[in-house]
Order: structure tokens, then C-alpha cells, then sequence
């Protein structure tokens, strides 16, 4: 018997010791991490929707509640430029942007898609109203529930349209100057 509580003693120790050694080696590698904090907001901005451009180099996000507002900031320093301002309170835009960080869009859910350069010039409205499959209706201003995306060229954006009009719903592409608006699915 005193073998066995040995044994016992001696397995209770190596297990305690595993556990500090765990522990210190989780703490070690979160120390080891290196964060940066890129931007520091001094006021009441809620972030809605960010995107990181595919090189890495530019972000673009859009605030909610008491600012509506569209933003980029370097991935490497603080220059924060404000974009838009949509000059109202309420449910933030979704965003997206070009993969080298040059060209952003981003849409207010209402139906009204802009683009601009990530400095915020040649600002455009690229949709708001969109023409009606059906001749014999009025355009149409559609409802937006989802991200509109840009490609890759930044020749064209896709977004998806949710209207009680079956001819209207669907998958819509429209090029990044506004041109070629029309139903793709």
C-alpha cells in the first residue's frame, strides 16, 4: 500500500508541475505576440462593417448609430480619412474594397451604391435606381441586404437585390462608372 500512495504522490506532483509549465508556456508565446494598435477613436464611432484590401495595405470600414460614416486607414500607420458622411444616425453601410486598395464601394442597404478612391475623391453613385425587367413598371429602388462586391479589375460590381417583384429580384451587375446595369440571375 505505501507503494501505491507513493506512485500516487509522485503522479499528483508531475501533474501539477505539467500545468504550471503549460500555463507559462501559454502565457509566453501571448507575450511573444507583436500588436500594433493601428487607429484610436476619441468618439463614439460603432464599426458595422470593415474589409481589408487583398495586398494588405489599405482597410475601409463603415460606422453606425450616432455617425454614419465610411473610413480608411493605412495598414501601417494612423491616417485616417474620412471617406463619407452620410449625415444622419442609424444602421451603418456595408463596404467593401479593390484588392490593391485603390478604389472603395459601399452601400447604405437603401439601395444607393457609391465608389470612390481610398482618399475619398472621384466620389460616384454608381446605382440607385435600377431599370425595371419589366418595361411596362417604374424603375426600381431596390433594397440591398448584403455587401455589394467589387471585382478584382474593378471593372464591375455584383450585389443582390431582395423586392417583392420576382422580376426584379435577384443577382444584379453594374460597372464601377455606373454603366451596364442589368440583371444577371
Amino acid at each position: 500500500m505505501k507503494t501505491a500512495k507513493i506512485h500516487s504522490c509522485h503522479l499528483t506532483l508531475i501533474l501539477l508541475i505539467s500545468c504550471i509549465s503549460l500555463t507559462f508556456s501559454q502565457t509566453a508565446v501571448i507575450r511573444s505576440i507583436n500588436y500594433k494598435q493601428i487607429s484610436n477613436f476619441e468618439t463614439e464611432y460603432y464599426i458595422c462593417s470593415m474589409k481589408i484590401s487583398a495586398d494588405g495595405s489599405t482597410i475601409v470600414f463603415g460606422t453606425s448609430g450616432p455617425a454614419v460614416k465610411v473610413f480608411t486607414v493605412s495598414s501601417t500607420d494612423s491616417d485616417l480619412t474620412q471617406v463619407y458622411d452620410f449625415e444622419r444616425t442609424g444602421t451603418g453601410p456595408t463596404v467593401d474594397i479593390s484588392n490593391n486598395g485603390d478604389k472603395i464601394i459601399w452601400c447604405d442597404g437603401y439601395g444607393e451604391i457609391f465608389i470612390a478612391n481610398s482618399d475619398g475623391s472621384e466620389l460616384e453613385e454608381i446605382a440607385t435606381l435600377l431599370p425595371n425587367p419589366n418595361p411596362e413598371f417604374a424603375d426600381i429602388e431596390p433594397t440591398i441586404n448584403l455587401t455589394p462586391r467589387i471585382t478584382s479589375t474593378v471593372g464591375q460590381v455584383y450585389f443582390l437585390v431582395s423586392y417583392d417583384d420576382p422580376y426584379a429580384a435577384g443577382l444584379w451587375r453594374v460597372g464601377a462608372d455606373g454603366s451596364d446595369n442589368n440583371t444577371t440571375l
